[in-house]
């Protein structure tokens, strides 16, 4: 199914104000009857079916990640602000509400470790 940008940002309304389909906080977001039906409405109102929606929903995920990570790798590469990366993606701003659902972990500095090692070894 073709989606054009329009129906693709209004898909991605229905969907933000379905909080129990991507609020891993929300209190409906491991209920599967919710979802179930949360799903089923979204894909009446837009005239397809639950497959179609999901499969949009997934490549719409993708691509905001994927714009995410331009954005954040230019803040870190030193680039001063004219140079930053500014996402030209139709969708950018409306998907902002998943910024925190898809936050970078936190890594571990594997040398810091390794001197921890070090020093408790050495006493």
């Amino acid at each position: 199914m073709e989606w054009p940008d329009c129906k693709s940002l209004e898909l991605i309304q229905l969907y933000r104000e379905k909080r129990s389909l991507w609020d891993p906080l929300d209190k409906n977001y491991k209920n599967n009857k919710i979802k179930f039906d949360d799903w089923q409405e979204i894909a009446t109102k837009l005239n397809t079916d639950v497959t179609n929606i999901k499969k949009q929903i997934e490549s719409l995920q993708g691509s905001y990640c994927r714009e995410r990570q331009r954005q954040d790798s230019s803040r870190r590469s030193g680039a001063g602000t004219d140079d930053l990366y500014k996402s030209k993606w139709f969708a950018f701003n409306e998907m902002q509400f998943l910024k925190e659902k898809y936050k970078p972990r936190q890594t571990k500095d594997s040398m810091n470790i390794l001197n921890q090692i070090v020093r408790i070894d050495t006493g």
